[in-house]
């Protein structure tokens, strides 16, 4: 199975396309997303820590539920098709 990342224009590398695939077979959401990033290691710090960890402020959104903060992104990644990765932003 293929999971497909989304990562918001506002955040997204130039060099990085606006969708990545990564096979997903036995891994969880995290874990592809991870690999996926490999490529573009600075912005792979920028979404997750260094221990691999999301970061709290990006979204992981998929069919309409985040997942970093409903521990849904530790499941396997099976029953996931697409993962949208938005920026939150704080006004002052």
């Amino acid at each position: 199975m293929k999971l497909i990342i989304s990562v918001h224009p506002s955040i997204r590398p130039k060099e990085m396309d606006a969708e990545l695939k990564v096979e997903c077979s036995n891994i969880t959401v995290c874990e592809a997303i991870w690999a996926a990033l490999d490529p573009y290691k600075d912005f792979k710090y920028r979404i997750f820590r260094d221990d691999k960890n999301p970061r709290p402020d990006i979204l992981f959104i998929s069919s309409g539920i985040e997942l970093r903060t409903t521990e849904r992104i530790h499941e396997k990644c099976s029953d996931y098709e697409k993962v949208r990765l938005i920026p939150v932003t704080h006004g002052g």
